[in-house]
């Protein structure tokens, strides 16, 4: 068990890999509704992310700065993601969580972005919004990239690097093979339901750029595809030994449900 102070220093004790969103839970539904970020002794902390030792917590919801910073965050993933998918090709500048908002500077080449567009942007974003694609995973790869608009426009070194860090965690996705029995061990797998609590070991999976990785050796001669991806986005081919490759041949398809992968081998 691990013991949790609030900011009244009252504590309750919890099992330890407690989530800030499930501690939310254990006061009130109405509290996990409304929660959007966390802090875990004063450092900023995904509400989907364990909670291993003693800590102080904070939980912020829309009336603190932290829960709107939170989900402006969010919210400028979502937009790069709709854009992605509406506008291939698009190039993607800066695009942090500013006071009353955010923003996205991109290029979105020869398909000028008009205003009549947006309607349908916000619909693509509600749309991604919906599916299980873990944007909170994603802000928690990219914590600490968000800076003010003209810091990284006076330095233009720092803004590159910015961007290029941004491009990645939009493109990343994480993938797990294993076994049954080695899928329960790391909690991915738990009652035959995959991922189904937050408590999983987030550092068993592999992190891939989903626009590179297109072939997974699996060294196994059966496997099974526990997460949702669409039928003929992939295949399994087998080699002269009957090894199994996973071969995504249509990766926006493929991710656009989940960005996580979890196979199961025999």
């Amino acid at each position: 068990m691990i013991k949790i102070t609030f900011p009244d220093q009252s504590v309750k004790e919890f099992v330890k890999g407690t989530t800030p969103l499930q501690i939310a839970e254990s006061i009130s539904p109405r509290l996990a509704q409304d929660v959007l970020a966390a802090s875990i002794n004063g450092q900023e902390w995904d509400i989907s992310r364990p909670i291993n030792e003693d800590a102080s917590i904070k939980l912020f919801k829309w009336d603190d700065p932290e829960g709107k910073h939170a989900f402006w965050h969010s919210s400028a993933h979502l937009l790069a993601e709709a854009l992605q998918e509406l506008y291939p090709g698009i190039k993607f500048g800066i695009g942090p969580a500013i006071e009353n908002g955010f923003y996205y500077d991109v290029d979105p080449g020869d398909t000028p972005i008009r205003e009549g567009d947006f309607a349908a942007i916000e619909t693509k974003m509600a749309e991604l919004a919906s599916k299980n694609i873990r944007i909170q995973e994603l802000d928690a790869a990219v914590s600490g990239l968000a800076a003010d608009k003209e810091s990284l426009a006076a330095e233009n070194e720092a803004k590159a690097k910015t961007v290029a860090e941004q491009d990645k965690a939009i493109n990343a996705a994480w993938f797990v093979f294993g076994t049954k029995s080695e899928l329960k061990s790391q909690k991915i797998l738990q009652s035959g339901d995959v991922l189904k609590n937050a408590d999983f070991n987030k550092d068993y999976f592999t992190q891939i750029d989903i626009r590179t990785t297109k072939e997974i050796k699996l060294y196994s001669k059966r496997a099974e595809l526990l997460t949702t991806h669409p039928a003929g986005s992939y295949e399994l081919v087998k080699d002269d030994k009957g090894q199994l490759t996973l071969k995504i041949t249509n990766p926006k398809e493929f991710w656009s449900v989940s960005r996580y992968l979890v196979i199961q081998v025999k």
